[in-house]
Parts: structure tokens; sequence; C-alpha cells
């Protein structure tokens, strides 16, 4: 082989850094994935000083860490790492049934894999990651909108509420005590979930009611959601549509829920759909923000495209409102899959599709049948039936449509 391709394909692998106390472990982890070595430069370090030390001195894309380990927690590691190289992957790996500690990961991992962990798992999720890494190039997106300023932060109240849904103590009074300190926010979660976005057979009066019929989890993004769209200009909002873009994205979120129940996704998952379909827009808001001109020019006439939305996105700034809404929610610590979904749900078959229905699809699906419900939005999106028929779910166009055409009519979750 030549000496000049051997070179480019040592130069091109991504290097990973494993951390845990226990040498047995990081024996293990070597048997595990010595058939990726082609794929993969692995190191293996004993603690989070350690661990801290070799990243001060080398590169590394990718770093996986015990949870449980003394001096410093994998949580603490991944904080600092956090910190220092925020565009570093990084994962969980633990045995540990200790919920509060995963928990607290959840801000500062990008993903949590549990031991032992299946090694072809393991590759797949390594490799979603760097995808959605290269993809959502942090130096591409922030020459798009300039201004970091331009991106918003994740709202104290919703974070103030995932501390608590996160504690071992939580309860439905402790979270109603955290939304109830803000008016306007009671006030715009009783609006939605007596709306008929939510199709609830009776009136709910108080934030008790609403978590204890929709669930924590939903209440909670509906709080993220209405913080995120409540804190932009006013000027703004009239001149963009702004809230044509918050409805849109509420009754996409609902839509996309309703297709997870419908394929028989479990109630988290149904959640996670949700939450994409909820956040999908909000690249959107990035860049009205960003004051981008060629941007902003090409949203005034996006009715008059010849060519998908997205598509004239991409042809002018290289990407679009989908890949920097992603980045956002990846900075916010939002599930990798969340990220996936709303990155991909203009053209899904660009993802690493593992071949099962999941969220992306559901937002894929949920979109396009509200922005062609409302043409006046932006247009018609289009279907990509090939990445439908991939996912055996093709010929469910029909009953697809009609599940979320009749859903504001039942109450979408049990």
């Amino acid at each position: 082989m030549d000496e000049n391709c051997i070179m480019d394909d040592v130069t091109t692998k991504k290097k990973i850094l494993f951390v845990d106390d226990e040498p047995n472990i990081l024996q293990a982890l070597r048997r595990l994935l010595r058939n990726h070595r082609n794929q993969w430069e692995m190191e293996f370090v004993r603690s989070g000083q350690d661990a801290l030390e070799k990243l001060a001195t080398d590169d590394f894309q990718i770093i996986v860490t015990d949870l449980k380990m003394p001096t410093m927690t994998g949580v603490n590691l991944l904080d600092e790492v956090k910190k220092r190289y925020p565009n570093m992957i990084r994962f969980i790996l633990s045995g540990h049934g200790d919920s509060d500690m995963i928990m607290q990961s959840v801000g500062v991992a990008h993903q949590f894999l549990a031991k032992p962990c299946d090694a072809e798992l393991f590759r797949e999720a390594i490799e979603r990651a760097i995808h959605l890494q290269e993809l959502l190039n942090p130096d591409q997106i922030q020459n798009i909108i300039q201004d970091g300023a331009s991106l918003p932060t994740l709202p104290e109240l919703y974070q103030e509420l995932t501390a608590v849904l996160q504690s071992r103590s939580s309860s439905t009074e402790k979270i109603s005590a955290v939304i109830s300190k803000d008016v306007s926010i009671t006030a715009k979660v009783l609006q939605l979930v007596n709306s008929a976005f939510f199709g609830l057979t009776r009136r709910v009066d108080s934030i008790p009611q609403a978590v204890g019929l929709l669930g924590a989890e939903t209440i909670s993004n509906i709080v993220m959601i209405s913080q995120v769209f409540g804190e932009f200009d006013q000027r703004k909002v009239e001149a963009f549509g702004i809230r044509d873009i918050y409805a849109h994205s509420l009754t996409v979120g609902s839509y996309a829920a309703r297709l997870a129940k419908a394929v028989g996704l479990s109630r988290k998952l149904m959640d996670e759909a949700m939450l994409a379909g909820m956040v999908h827009e909000l690249g959107k808001l990035v860049l009205i923000n960003s004051n981008n001109e060629t941007w902003l020019e090409l949203y005034r006439n996006r009715k008059q495209l010849t060519q998908p939305f997205c598509d004239a996105e991409r042809d002018a700034l290289g990407a679009s409102y989908a890949e920097i809404g992603a980045y956002l929610i990846g900075l916010w610590g939002l599930s990798n899959y969340v990220v996936e979904a709303v990155a991909h749900h203009t053209r899904p078959a660009v993802a690493l599709s593992s071949g099962n229905f999941g969220s992306l699809a559901a937002l894929h699906l949920a979109n396009s049948f509200h922005s062609n419900r409302c043409l006046d939005f932006e247009g018609e999106v289009r279907l990509d039936m090939d990445y439908l028929k991939s996912l055996g779910v093709a010929e469910r166009i029909g009953e697809f449509q009609q599940i979320c055409a009749d859903g504001a009519d039942e109450k979408m979750m049990d």
C-alpha cells in the first residue's frame, strides 16, 4: 500500500480517551474494542486528574468516563471538560444504578451508556456522535451567525425545573411550585394545556392538574419553549411572523408525539419526539436574531422560492436553520437523539439511521404534514419516501395523516 495512503488513514482516526479507576474494567474495554483499532486511536487512564493532564497535552475528540470514581467523579470530570473543550464528545459509561448521579450527568454528557456495553452498540453510539459533530461544525455556524449573542441560553426556569425533576424527592407539588414562580409562564402553560393542541376532555385550572394529566416532562418542555419564544424582541415578533413559528413548533411537537404513540413507542420516546418537534424551529430564531442579511432576505422571499427553503439556505450559507438549531440545543445538552432529529428532519436519509422509527421519522412526518396543511407558512415540504420505505412505514402515510388531523379531538397521551 502507498505510504501516503497509510499516513492519511492514520490522521483521520478519531482519538478516544477512556477513564475508569478500576484496572480490570479498562482491560475489559481494551478487549471489547480491539477490533476497532483501525477506526479509532484509544488511550486509557485511571482518574479524572490523569484525564485532564492527558487532554492538556494531546488532542482527543471523544472522552468516555466511568461515573463513580474517587477524588473526581465522572460528572465533575465532564463538567470540567465541557468548560475547557466544549466541542469534545462526552460519554458516561457506568454500571452503577445511582439515579441521582446519572441525572446529574445529563447536562454534561452527550450520552449515557450502561455497563456491560455491547461493542456494536458502543460503535454505533460513537459513530452517530462523530457524525453530528462533523455536521454541526461550530466554526461554520459561528461564521453564519457572526454574533455569539444570537444564541439564546437555556431558560433559568427550565433549568430549575429540570433540577427538581431529577431529584429523588421530586413531586407534583414541587414541580408546580417552581412553575408558579412565574405568573406569565403559569398562564401560558394553562392556556396551552386547555387548547386544542392537547385535546383534553376537561378544563384544567391548575398547574398540579396539568402535571398530573400530561406528565412532568411534557410540562417542562412547554415551559422551555414558551420562555424561549417569550423572550423575543417584540418588533421582530411582528416583522418575521414569530407567532406563526411558535404555533407551528407546538403543533409539530404534538403531531410527532401522536405518531410516536401510533407506532407503539414508549412514553419516554413520545416525550422525546414531542420535544424534537417543539424545538425544531429554534434555528430560525437564531438567524432572525443574528441579523444575517443574506438569510433574512431569503426568509422574507421564501414563498417565491422554486426549491425547498432548507436547500436554498444551504446553497446560500452552507448550512440551514435545521443544523443551526441542532447546534444550539446540543450546547444546551439535550439528548443526541433530539439533536439528530432536529438536524436531519428535512433530509432524514442523511442521518446514521438505526432502521427504526424514532424521533427523526416522527418529526420528518409531522413537519411535512403541518407545513402542507398551512402552505402560507413555508410552502410545500415533501416527504422522503425512500427513507420511509426503509423504515417499513411508507404504506401508513395516509393513516399517519389522519392521526394528526384527528388528534385535536382526542386525548394525545394516556
